[in-house]
């Protein structure tokens, strides 16, 4: 979500609770199809702290039915959380009335990927497309000619041509038996293509296994201070990083592949005050900040030295061939709309005031919320 509101989900150590409402929710939490309510563990009085590791593995899994083996998998989910008074020896002690919570949750998985794509077969690559051709025609609206349906025309003859109709429109020349002659294959389209493997499956297919890595890092600091016998404040900051994952469609600098980087960062303040024994004023404000980029997985190689000229080259941010997209074939080069980044900013600002009248009890407030985001 790009444009709308983000939030960073609590580690599972850091839950203390959670609710969740599908219907009949008070007006306070607007509307919607669904509500859930997270309260994520504060520090006590005395030091508390935990510690975990979730693995899974192959060697653990069994094979499954349709599979001739077991594909790669390890997964590492671990983390801990403490929490308890703040003490300072001889200046502060915070018994009683100030109290902190951290968390850390880290995630690592390696796990085994099939990607299975077409790319241009040896013939192919020497200018022969006859294996397109279907034995079905069709006929030129405009000319009334009749060609294969899978007939390739050379795109430098177009010129303007007389209708049937005697109106004015436009033609190509057809490639014969859709072979190119050398003359028609362009350095750039050579260069490009002795990047590219050659299919080493029926149909023209290139099957691989590359891993996937997915990988975050979360943290989570909550601290709470009893201000007098009146006021209850609390801050809270979380983080959650998520390095660069992605796989290409095949191996090699051709390759077009996206790698995505994620991190968010949340800070929030609250404050209960008692007014009276009948009377409790709830304050909220927070802020949370997403960046997300999008870039190339390799950006190394030069495209002018493939011969293609006037394309961008930054090594890092953009590089390689041209996006090249073929009708049934594998995308080759940069991938559309590529590099971007992402940052999305989102304010909240809350104030609920609740207070009991006889056998009655009543809740009033308002919110305000903001959120913008920019993108290069």
């Amino acid at each position: 979500n790009s444009g709308g509101m983000w939030n960073i989900a609590p580690a599972p150590d850091a839950v203390q609770e959670f609710k969740v409402q599908t219907n009949n929710y008070s007006a306070e939490f607007g509307t919607g199809q669904g509500v859930i309510n997270v309260v994520t563990k504060g520090g006590t009085n005395q030091i508390h702290g935990s510690l975990y590791e979730f693995l899974r593995n192959e060697v653990f899994d069994g094979r499954d039915f349709f599979s001739p083996s077991k594909p790669r998998y390890i997964q590492n989910q671990f983390g801990g959380s403490l929490g308890g008074p703040i003490v300072i020896p001889h200046v502060f002690d915070g018994h009683k009335r100030t109290f902190f919570f951290l968390d850390y949750e880290g995630f690592r998985t390696r796990q085994g990927t099939t990607q299975n794509v077409v790319l241009p077969s040896l013939a192919e690559r020497g200018g022969n497309f006859s294996d397109l051709l279907t034995g079905q025609t069709f006929t030129d609206p405009c000319t009334g000619a009749v060609y294969d349906l899978g007939q390739i025309f050379d795109p430098n003859t177009t010129h303007a041509a007389t209708c049937l109709n005697g109106s004015t429109g436009f033609a190509r020349t057809p490639v014969p038996g859709n072979v190119l002659s050398s003359s028609q294959i362009v350095a750039p389209a050579t260069n490009t293509l002795a990047l590219v493997p050659l299919p080493n499956s029926p149909g023209s297919r290139y099957i691989w296994n590359p891993p996937l890595r997915n990988d975050f890092n979360q943290l989570d600091i909550n601290l709470d201070h009893q201000w007098g016998s009146h006021d209850h404040i609390a801050g809270r900051y979380s983080f959650r990083d998520v390095p660069p994952g992605g796989i290409p469609d095949f191996p090699g600098p051709a390759a077009q592949g996206v790698q995505t980087l994620d991190r968010q960062q949340r800070v929030s303040f609250e404050d209960t005050h008692i007014i009276s024994p009948t009377v409790v004023n709830e304050f909220h404000v927070g802020y949370i900040r997403n960046a997300y980029q999008s870039r190339l997985i390799d950006t190394t190689l030069n495209p002018s030295s493939l011969g293609f000229q006037n394309v961008p080259y930054i090594p890092g941010i953009v590089g390689g061939p041209p996006e090249i997209s073929i009708t049934g074939v594998a995308g080759i080069g940069a991938a559309g709309f590529t590099p971007t980044l992402t940052t999305a900013r989102n304010q909240m600002l809350y104030d609920t005031l609740s207070f009991v009248r006889g056998k009655h009890s009543f809740k009033i407030g308002g919110d305000v919320y903001s959120w913008w985001t920019t993108q290069f």
